[in-house]
């Protein structure tokens, strides 16, 4: 005799089914243009399965015998789900060996890249530093919301931490006084001043490094979300593995969003956070002089204009004089074209620039036309693109590159292998660096090896 608890016990499993199902399908198909309007749920639902096999394989396998045990199964409909079921667990085993497949894609792009790759082997990643990178919890320094008058000294003495444990400075302000104060005037909101923070991650040892070797490289990170969202809260294995390896500083920013802060606001942040690096990261042990610059999806666009517009007088109100030159980019499926497609272009137009833009101007702020304009100081780029991105299509990295080369002929090098290289990680979605996974943890061996040997050649090494 069935109850209506065995009935809701099997209409719950075949949802879960059918979700799983299609965000299986979802991880090995989607592609953008096979879905127009429901790209971007898509993704997160298929970047989750790509990303997490294991994990909802574990969670699967409880599910099923908690539903048997509650009588789900004496319905038919039950056992054919159930059939399905087995059919996605077995997408989910092979998404876990695609993820495995991006070491041969990282050692090979690294050999076109770098002569000599240091202290970044594929090859070191095992399950243990899986698990154990993944729980890690950066020790945390009570906010500090001015300029600091700590020394290096100061900062980084608490030798109790682990040597695999990050040291936080949490909710350092990058504005002036006035600049915070402009930015509650302007929209009414005193809640601008949180978005104008930032962190900085140091090694526990980095004053044993600092005397030894000198002042460390700086990464500055810029999250993505859209330009209406995000967070610098979260954190992806690239960061940890250059605190933790190679002991940089790592400096991850807030900055004000859209709708409440019309484009270029987030821009002028970005240069505000890197005039704030230049003067003050001496202090965490990084050094001033090579700051390179990294972000995702709307951050990689923030983090390549930049870099494409540096020094210039138009996104630097009140600090006109101010250096926001970095070294190098790194762009992790970053929105790179926005003039195009057309309905793309429309969209930022109207929830970004909150109407205050024209096609003109979203040329000049598209990194992939900035990039051939002969007058441009440009950089380093190290381009990633998700094969399987449905955000950012890999054809937009694809482009930029192109575009770099064109601009790059007749002009000197910096590194000896390009300037400008683009890597696709196979079976990728948009999102999937910042998960804890084998194909994030080879994709941050690649940038930590690219940022290595970028800063060894400028550095003279």
């Amino acid at each position: 005799m069935f109850t209506p608890f065995d009935a809701l016990a099997s209409t719950f499993y075949t949802f879960i089914v059918l979700l799983n199902a299609v965000s299986t399908y979802s991880a090995v198909y989607i592609h953008p243009e096979k879905f127009p309007q429901i790209w971007l749920v898509l993704d997160i639902f298929a970047c989750n399965s790509a990303e997490q096999p294991l994990q909802i394989l574990a969670i699967k396998a409880v599910f099923v015998y908690v539903i048997f045990f509650m009588g789900g199964f004496r319905f038919t409909l039950t056992h054919l789900m159930y059939y399905l079921d087995l059919v996605t667990m077995a997408g989910l085993v092979y998404l876990f060996s695609e993820s495995n497949q991006a070491k041969k894609v990282i050692e090979q792009a690294s050999k076109t890249w770098i002569v000599e790759a240091r202290n970044s082997s594929p090859s070191t990643l095992t399950l243990y530093g899986l698990l154990t990178a993944a729980l890690y919890t950066p020790t945390v320094r009570p906010r500090i919301p001015f300029l600091p008058s700590f020394s290096v000294a100061h900062g980084t003495c608490l030798n109790s931490l682990s040597p695999h444990s990050p040291f936080r400075f949490n909710a350092v302000g990058y504005v002036t006084y006035e600049e915070g104060l402009d930015a509650v005037k302007s929209t009414g909101d005193s809640s601008q001043l949180q978005k104008l923070v930032l962190d900085v991650f140091v090694h526990k040892n980095v004053k044993a490094q600092v005397e030894t070797e000198g002042l460390r490289p700086v990464l500055l990170y810029v999250h993505g979300g859209g330009w209406r969202m995000g967070s610098k809260d979260i954190r992806d294995p690239l960061m940890k593995r250059l605190v933790t390896r190679s002991h940089w500083v790592v400096v991850s920013i807030d900055y004000r969003i859209s709708a409440a802060n019309a484009y270029p606001a987030h821009l002028i942040d970005v240069k505000r956070a890197i005039r704030w690096t230049k003067r003050t990261v001496s202090f965490f042990g990084g050094d001033p002089s090579f700051i390179f610059v990294a972000g995702h999806s709307a951050g990689g666009h923030l983090a390549a204009m930049a870099a494409l517009t540096q020094n210039d007088r138009r996104y630097q109100p009140g600090f006109e004089t101010e250096d926001t030159t970095v070294r190098a980019v790194v762009s992790l499926n970053g929105a790179l074209q926005l003039h195009e497609p057309p309905a793309r272009a429309e969209w930022f137009i109207r929830n970004i620039c909150n109407g205050q833009a024209d096609a003109a101007f979203l040329r000049d702020h598209s990194p992939v036309a900035l990039v051939e304009k002969k007058e441009m100081s440009r950089v380093p780029f190290l381009v990633i693109s998700g094969e399987r991105d449905a955000v950012i299509a890999v054809k937009v990295g694809e482009h930029f590159w192109a575009a770099y080369e064109r601009a790059a002929v007749g002009s000197p090098r910096i590194l000896p292998t390009g300037d400008c290289h683009h890597l696709v990680v196979p079976g990728a979605h948009h999102s999937f660096h910042l998960f804890w996974s084998p194909r994030a943890f080879y994709a941050s061996v690649a940038v930590e090896r690219w940022l290595n040997h970028a800063y060894d050649v400028m550095k003279g090494k």
